[in-house]
Formats: structure tokens, C-alpha cells, sequence
């Protein structure tokens, strides 16, 4: 049978022998059992009724408000069968006022709608009197043309929906005779057109007051046809739903999308899965799911009921699809639940990540490779698909709206036969919704990769931008989440941003629900450190506010998503500042006790340097603090170096801070500064943390300034850099490469006897870095990781050709002192001139204020030039041999000098593929945003961090 209508797809089902199963709300009683076609006979006796509601009209919007699913699904159908159009009520908010405001945008919007709800629920309604509410227990006895005053006395028992409902391992008599039945009158329902408005469903109002998004009847039989084309599924399907009928995630991806089939599915409580997330698994299990929906924090909800139970016995080897979106997915949830489950025998790629919308039908675009794609790419998140046959994707610029090239980021825009064509009664938020040429404007920001699969990377109205860089709040939410931070409530954290009027960047600010009512100075400390640790390791900088908020500032939708746009709006308008107010007094009040003041002149000369630098609070910080933690970048670093070297008329090396990187071991440093300094390579960047340690070798710079930005960014594991000997006062050079690589190697074992080991380098340092990771191996040590960044296996050559002129030059423009074009432009010319010359020409040419800030004159950036030469020079002679167990290969853009290539694709094919010769397994390469020396600034550090992150977890450490 060929449907065209929502009334035509009822009918179909009623020729199949399948049904729905319904769970009651928070009951202990057996599952409820409706045949499609009771369903289908029932919905056409119930159109007889409607008839009898006052003052309803051919063209009336009525609003279905209900709690329970049995309600809402037989209910549903009966208006539709009657030719009406139902708008789905979602759950009210708890907010008395927020309410009240809802209620009579609902009354304007719908234009006086009639409201149908149960007895129980219409004190939901406030006693307002903008709406025409009716109880469904009364529709019968309402005679035609008298007004309703409210619920008379007469008994409500004939709420209870007295269809024979009953497992459906049973055969219900009542429907047995209905197969073929036909009404003399075919209901209104039957007789829609496509182009005829079927239901409006509201939007959660995110931004404002709630939109109607109109969909039609043809529109969305094209959404239910291109959802089984691309995700095959059959009769034979069977569907779980836990979401409320108010939301397209259960009335198109669950409920339409089985009847169109004549699939069974059955239907819970949202609240009681999310009170026993293993119910989920268990319905599978029992029922034999096939198909279900969830959003995207479902996934780490189930992570953790699963670690709780881990004696749980599951068969899911009928579990096909866990369609999931509504968010941002990272793909550890998913390569960790696949893992688990597949351990109760489902397929590799049962969890299926996509866009959905209201808009577009729910699903219009599904990944069916998850997490297998993302494992082989690296990905941090998942990838989100390709489209069904209703819909069509391209990406476009958010500024001019023009087209972008696979791999570039801009607003996500949709067309085709699956996307709605207006929201209800309001013609400004439609024009806002559509392009010029009829594209539908999203708002969600995605790139399409080489493979043609869409990766959505962000709201465009719910980025962070700190210091011109954007970072999603997805992002820190989930990392949160995933810390699993004591006194932290699962899933009731929001990041938004905000911008102070003295500041000129947006700062991050963090509220989170806490699991007790009453809060301790200690919890509350403990709580704000721990998620400021996670936000550094995110982007790099602490929040500008963490504190805890009642539950009722964090009501969630029916898709479990809370709303960061009303939160954020709550903030600005000083709603939370009482929670502010009283988490600050308390959290100052407790480090005031808990801290380590200043002890002696010096450390209270470092200490008032450094929070006069940095502007941090006095109390916040203590002399045992880890300064980097705080802020202290490279710049900051030879910032704070030049500012000591004033106070005390003495020349500091910059090692010295780096080595001691806390006010109290600084200031026993400085103390201590005459006696001869002993060369350690270690430099400790970040000591916490319990996995793996990271250690990071120098760039041919020999300095660990590269990394201060990058080491930010873990809060997880420590944190180690290697710098090279030759660089700091009395010290001399190494003498070859095996020297180099043995002094590392018995540092890292000092600090670390064991492994595995973590290794990865910049540049220069990726040959040691490889030598040292064939020791360790030769001790029997396991190196999972070692991660080259941007350097050839082959660079004698590059090394031979390398002189004081060509490294002085890569030394200025890499830290800053002029522009890598300017460099390459004079390198001809002044290597006719004496090295004097040379460095009089770099410090003419160089801003007064970048050496000021860098602490250098003309003798030390003639030094460090010397070193850095004598380091590299290392290189001369090196040709790589042997093998080491994996390789991990960073590419970024090519190193220009000596090389002579202008594309990455020929930088990595002809020069860094190389290192698949120098492996036992396949060597992963890794394309970072930047060039080779701009990879790990500021405005790419982050970008880099996420994929070496994502290469560390993809390694198993």
C-alpha cells in the first residue's frame, strides 16, 4: 500500500500483526499491548468524539499535553484521523514565572488553540484563562454546542484506555476480525494531501520563546522512506523508545518510522531508564531490540551503570542501530561501549552517530561506520554520516554564505524534500531560517572530509572564543563529565562563555548541579580546582567563574539536553549571582586557611612579581604552587625572567625558573645562584596526574619554550620536556647524538625507572627521540608512543647545508624577532656579511619591545644562535637505521627551508612517509593546522593538542 498521508500509515500498520508495547510510568504491572489495528479502529472511533469539543474548528491547532505514552499515542492518532493538526505539548518547566511566560506565548503563537490533556495534569496550566483546556475523561459527555466550565464531577475512570491491552506474546480476540474493516465515512484524516500541514512540534526554546515547526504530510513520508533506504531496516525490526511523543527523536525515528514498517516497539519511561540505565539494556535483551534512540551523554551514562555492574548477562546479538546525536559525540564512549557490548554480542558498528533535527524529520544523515571510521582517522569526535535520499548537505561560509571546499568549516545547510518550509506563525524566525536560493540554515557549524562523511564541530552561536581561538563548550562539559569529579552530579554541567567589560576576550564560565544539598568550604574548593584543571586542559587557561547552581536553573529538555543559551542569559542578568556570591566567600575563606604564605624577602619579592603580573587573587595562590598552572607561558616566562634580573642586578638563567617552578624552590634557586649550576635536561612542565607520563624533547632550538603552551593542556598525565646542554652558563654542547640520547635516557629513568614510555618531539629532536625510543626497546622497555612532529627521517642533507647564518636566521623568525619571508628573502645577501654584521642586522630589524619581552641583547641571541648550530650540527652525519616498534607522524606544513616544496601533499609523500621504513607496525600520520614553526602558537596549539591527544589515546595510554 502507497501512504501519502500520517492517516495512510496507520492504516498500513493495521494490516500487519504487530503492535506497540507500552510500559506504564513507574509501575511494577506487566507491559500494555496495542495491536496496530485496535490502534487504527480505535483513533476513528475517537474522531467522533473530538467533534463534540466546543468551539473547535476545520482549521483549529490542538495541543496535546500529556505525561504517560499511552496517552499521548492514542491521542495523537485520534486527531489525525479527524483531519485536525496536533501540536505536541513537551514537559512544562518547574519555573513558576519562566511557565506562566511559556503558557501565553503557546496561547499567541497557536492563536487560542484547544488544549487537550488528562484531569491530573490541568493543574499544570497555572489557572490561566488564555488557553481552551479539556480533560480527555470528559470528551464524551460534553454535549455539542455547550461550553465546558472544566472537569464536572462524573467519575474519571473512563481514562483508563480500555483496549484489551496485553503482552504481546499473546493474541488479542478484539482485533482479530479488523484487518480488512473500512468505515462507511472515511475519517477527515484520509483524504490530506501532501502539501497539507500534518503536526507542529515545538522547539525547546533555547534562544527565546518555543518556535512551531510545520511538517507535512509528504514531507514526512519522504523523511520515513529515506531513513529506511539508507539504514535498511525491515519488517522483522523491532524498536525501543524512551523519549516523550513531544520530541521527533520518538514520533518519527521510533513510533512513524515502525508503523510505516509494521515493526513492533515498544515504549518506557524516560525516567525510569534514567534512573536504571541498565533497564535500556534489559528491554533490548528481552524484547530483542533491533533499532533505538538515545542522545549522545546516554553514551557515558551507560559507561557508568555498566562499571557498577559488570556481573550483568546480556544476549544483544540482536541489537543492529543505537542512533545517537542531539550533541557533540566524542569517540571514546563509543570505541569503550562498543568494546563492552560486543563482549553481549553486537556487531562492530552498531552505534549509529547523526544529524537530527525538528526541522529536517529527526535523522536525515547517519553514520553506519562508527567507531571503526574515527579509530582509523584519529578523530577526537565522531564523524556524523552521509545523507538518506531526502535530504542534501553542502557547507557554506558563515560571513558571505559562499560555498567551501571538503575539509573546510562553515554552517551546516540542508535541502531536499525531508526539510520543513516554515515555522508556524512567525514569518521573521522563516525568512532567518533559509538562504537566498532556499537552503536551510542550520546553525551548526561542520566540515565535510574526504570521504564525504559530515563532521559537526560546534553551534555557531555556542562557541567560546578565547583569545581569538574558538573552543566548544561541548568540549569542556564533556571532559568534565569525564573526570567524573567527586561532588560533581552526572550530567548537569553547562560551559558558556561571557565577556567582562574590562576584558578584551570572552572567558569561559562553568556551572555544575552538586550531589548534595550541602556544600563544605572543602567541596567546594576541591570541586572549583578540579574543573579549572579540566578547563586548562582543555584551552589552556583557567574559567572565569565555576560554581554550583539548584537544579531547577538546569532543567533538561525530553532529550536530556539543557538549554547553555538560558543559563548563559541567567548569568548576564545577575540571576545566579546569589550562587556566585556565596561559592567565591566561600572558596576565598578556605584557601585563606589552607594556604602557604611567603615565609622570607624572597619568596615575597617572587610572589608579589607574580600575582602583580598575572593579576590572581592574593589568597588563591601559595608558595608551593605549580606556577605554570596559572598562566605562566613562554612569553610570561621571560617576561617574569627579565623583571627578576632587575630586582636582582643579576644575570638568571632562564633554566633556573624553568627547573623550579614554584614560588618556594625558585626562591632557594635564586638564593643559591652563585654556587655552580649542575646540568639536569629534565624540565618538569606538569606533575600531575596518573597515566603514562609525557616526555617532550627540544626543536633544534634546544629550548623547551615551544612546549610551556602545549603542556597546558594536560591535567591527566605529567608532563616532562628534555632540554638540550650547551645553553645555559658554564655548560658545553654534547658531542654527538649517542651522547645526547644517553643523557636523556637516564634521566627519563630516574624519574620514571619503568615503562611505557611516552615520547614525543619537535623538529630537530624527532632523530633523538627515535634513537632513544631503539634503546629503551633494546632494554626490554615498551615505547606504545612515539610521536615525530614534522621531521624527515633523512636530514643530513638538510644539516649539511645548515650554517651560523641559515640557524641564526631560523632562530628569529622562530621566536618572533622577524617573518620566515623576510628570512628567506636576505639569507643570500647577508651570508656575505661577518656573523657580527649578521647579528647587528637581526637586532636593527628586530622589535625593541620582542627582545625586551624574550630578555635577549645582541651577546645572548649570538650565544643561543652558537648552541642551537653546535646542536644541530649533530645531525651532519645522522642516517636513521633500524626499527622501532610504532611511530606516531605529525604532519604540518612542509619545512621549507632546504627542501624545496611548496605542498603538504608532497612534504608528507616524499619526505615524512619515509618513516614507515623505520617501523614493525604501520606508522599513523596526523595532519595539525600551522606551518612548521607556527604548529604550536597560540592560535594552532590547540588544534595540536586534540590530535595528540587522540593519537596518545589511540596507542592505549
Amino acid at each position: 500500500m502507497e501512504v501519502h498521508n500520517l492517516y495512510q500509515i496507520c492504516q498500513k500498520s493495521a494490516s500487519y500483526e504487530t503492535g506497540i508495547t507500552i510500559y506504564p510510568l513507574n509501575s511494577k504491572i506487566p507491559p500494555k499491548y496495542i495491536g496496530y489495528r485496535e490502534l487504527f479502529e480505535r483513533a476513528a472511533l475517537d474522531a467522533s468524539k473530538i467533534e463534540a469539543i466546543p468551539g473547535i474548528k476545520a482549521d483549529s491547532i490542538v495541543l496535546l499535553h500529556f505525561n504517560q505514552h499511552e496517552d499521548s499515542i492514542r491521542w495523537f492518532w485520534a486527531f489525525v484521523a479527524a483531519g485536525y493538526v496536533p501540536a505536541i505539548s513537551p514537559p512544562f518547566t518547574n519555573n513558576v514565572n519562566q511557565r506562566k511566560k511559556h503558557l501565553s506565548h503557546l496561547s499567541e503563537l497557536l492563536e487560542n488553540p484547544i488544549v487537550l490533556t488528562t484531569e491530573a495534569l490541568i493543574p499544570e496550566f497555572l489557572d490561566q484563562d488564555t488557553l481552551q483546556i479539556h480533560a480527555v475523561e470528559y470528551l464524551g459527555q460534553i454535549p455539542n454546542g455547550v461550553e465546558s466550565s472544566g472537569p464536572s464531577s462524573a467519575t474519571s475512570s473512563s481514562r483508563v484506555l480500555n483496549l484489551s491491552l496485553q503482552h504481546p506474546t499473546l493474541t488479542s480476540s478484539a482485533t482479530s476480525n479488523t484487518a480488512s474493516k473500512t468505515f462507511k465515512n472515511p475519517p477527515a484524516g484520509n483524504s490530506k494531501a501532501p502539501e497539507d500541514l500534518a503536526v507542529l512540534m515545538l522547539t525547546s526554546g533555547s534562544s527565546g520563546n518555543a518556535k512551531a515547526v510545520c511538517l507535512r504530510h509528504g514531507q514526512l513520508v519522504h523523511v520515513l522512506n529515506g531513513k529506511i533506504a539508507l539504514l535498511e531496516t525491515k519488517e522483522k525490526d523491532i524498536f525501543l523508545n524512551w523519549i516523550g511523543l513531544d520530541h521527533v527523536a520518538n514520533l518519527i525515528e521510533i513510533h512513524l518510522h515502525a508503523m510505516l514498517l509494521g515493526a513492533e516497539q515498544v515504549h518506557v519511561a524516560a525516567s525510569d531508564v534514567l534512573v536504571d540505565p541498565l533497564l535500556f539494556l534489559r528491554l533490548i535483551h528481552e524484547h530483542r531490540v533491533s533499532y533505538t534512540f538515545a542522545p549522545g551523554f546516554f553514551l557515558s551514562t551507560l559507561m557508568r551503570a555498566l562499571g557498577q555492574e559488570q556481573s550483568i548477562k546480556l544476549d544483544l546479538s540482536c541489537f543492529k542501530a543505537f542512533i545517537t546525536g542531539a550533541e557533540a559525540i566524542r569517540t571514546k564512549p563509543c570505541v569503550s561501549l562498543t568494546e563492552i557490548l560486543q563482549g553481549h554480542g553486537t556487531s562492530d558498528n552498531f552505534i549509529r552517530p547523526g544529524v537530527g533535527m525538528t526541522e529536517i524529520g529527526a535523522g536525515a544523515i547517519y553514520s553506519k561506520i562508527c567507531p571503526e571510521y574515527e579509530k582509523g582517522k584519529g578523530l577526537e569526535y565522531v564523524a556524523n554520516g552521509t545523507c538518506t535520499p531526502a535530504i542534501e548537505m553542502r557547507i557554506h561560509s558563515l560571513n558571505d554564505n559562499k560555498p567551501l571546499k571538503n575539509g573546510e568549516i562553515g554552517e551546516l545547510q540542508l535541502h531536499g524534500p525531508a526539510v520543513f518550509t516554515e515555522y508556524y506563525n512567525n514569518k521573521k524566525a522563516t525568512d532567518e531560517a533559509f538562504t537566498e536560493d532556499g537552503w536551510f540554515r542550520t546553525g551548526d557549524t561542520a566540515f565535510i572530509d574526504a570521504d564525504g562523511q559530515l563532521n559537526i564541530t560546534g553551534r555557531a552561536k555556542e562557541t567560546i572564543i578565547i583569545n581569538g581561538i574558538n573552543y566548544l563548550p561541548i568540549d569542556l562539559e564533556t571532559a568534565i563529565e569525564e573526570a567524573s569529579i567527586p561532588g560533581v552530579t552526572p550530567s548537569y554541567t553547562v560551559a558558556f562563555a561571557y565577556r567582562p567589560e574590562s576584558s578584551n576576550t570572552e572567558v569561559a564560565c562553568i556551572v555544575y548541579l552538586p550531589q548534595t544539598e550541602e556544600q563544605g568550604s572543602d567541596t567546594r574548593t576541591n570541586i572549583h580546582d578540579a574543573i579549572a584543571n579540566v578547563c586548562v586542559n582543555v584551552c589552556g587557561v583557567r574559567p572565569h567563574e565555576v560554581f554550583p547552581v539548584d537544579k531547577e536553573i538546569l532543567p533538561k529538555s525530553s532529550l536530556g539536553k539543557i538549554s547553555r543559551v538560558k543559563v548563559q542569559t541567567a548569568y548576564k542578568t545577575g540571576a545566579l549571582a546569589h550562587f556566585q556570591m556565596t561559592n567565591t566567600e566561600s572558596v576565598r575563606n578556605y584557601r585563606l586557611s589552607q594556604r602557604k604564605p611567603p615565609t622570607c624577602d624572597t619568596e615575597k619579592l617572587l610572589f608579589d612579581l607574580f600575582i602583580s603580573q598575572h593579576n590572581v587573587p592574593a589568597e588563591s595562590i601559595g608558595i608551593t604552587d605549580h606556577l605554570f598552572a596559572y598562566g605562566l607561558d613562554s612569553i610570561a616566562l621571560v617576561k617574569f625572567t627579565t623583571q627578576l634580573q632587575s630586582e636582582f642586578s643579576l644575570s638568571i638563567p632562564m633554566s633556573l625558573l624553568l627547573l623550579n617552578p614554584t614560588i618556594e624552590t625558585m626562591a632557594r634557586a635564586l638564593e643559591n645562584l652563585q654556587q655552580p649550576q649542575t646540568y639536569s635536561p629534565v624540565v618538569p612542565l606538569q606533575t600531575n596526574g596518573t597515566k603514562t607520563p609525557l616526555w617532550l624533547i627540544h626543536p633544534g632550538t634546544g629550548d623547551v619554550l615551544v612546549f610551556l603552551n602545549l603542556a597546558k593542556y594536560f591535567s591527566d598525565r605529567p608532563v616532562y620536556a628534555l632540554r638540550a646542554r650547551g645553553f645555559s652558563a658554564g655548560e658545553t654542547p654534547f658531542s654527538s647524538i649517542e651522547e645526547a640520547v644517553n643523557i636523556y635516557h637516564n634521566a627519563i629513568k630516574q624519574i620514571q625507572p619503568e615503562g611505557p614510555y611516552a615520547i614525543a618531539a619537535y623538529s630537530f629532536g624527532s632523530i633523538l627521540a627515535f634513537e632513544l625510543a631503539k634503546i629503551f626497546e633494546a632494554d626490554g622497555q615498551t615505547v606504545p608512543f612515539l610521536g615525530v612532529i614534522n621531521l624527515p627521517p633523512h636530514i643530513a642533507h638538510r644539516m649539511r647545508e645548515l650554517d651560523f647564518i641559515g640557524v641564526l636566521l631560523h632562530l628569529s623568525y622562530f621566536i618572533g624577532l622577524m617573518k620566515e619571508a623576510h628570512a628567506d628573502s636576505v639569507s643570500g645577501m647577508l651570508r656575505s656579511y661577518t656573523h657580527d654584521l649578521v647579528l647587528d642586522y637581526v637586532m636593527q630589524l628586530s622589535p625593541p619591545e620582542r627582545m625586551h619581552e624574550l630578555g635577549l641583547d645582541k651577546k645572548k641571541l649570538g650565544s643561543w644562535a652558537e648552541a642551537a648550530f653546535a646542536l644541530q650540527s649533530l645531525g651532519k652525519a645522522f642516517q636513521p637505521s633500524g626499527k622501532v616498534g610504532c611511530m606516531d607522524v605529525f604532519v604540518a606544513g612542509p619545512w621549507k627551508g632546504g627542501f624545496e616544496i611548496e605542498s603538504r601533499g608532497e612534504w608528507r609523500g616524499k619526505w615524512l612517509e619515509p618513516w614507515s621504513e623505520f617501523a614493525r607496525s604501520e606508522v599513523r600520520f596526523h595532519d595539525v593546522e600551522g606551518e612548521h614553526y607556527t604548529m604550536m602558537d597560540k592560535e594552532h596549539v590547540h588544534g595540536f593538542q586534540k590530535k595528540l591527544k587522540a593519537a596518545l589515546a589511540g596507542r592505549g595510554i
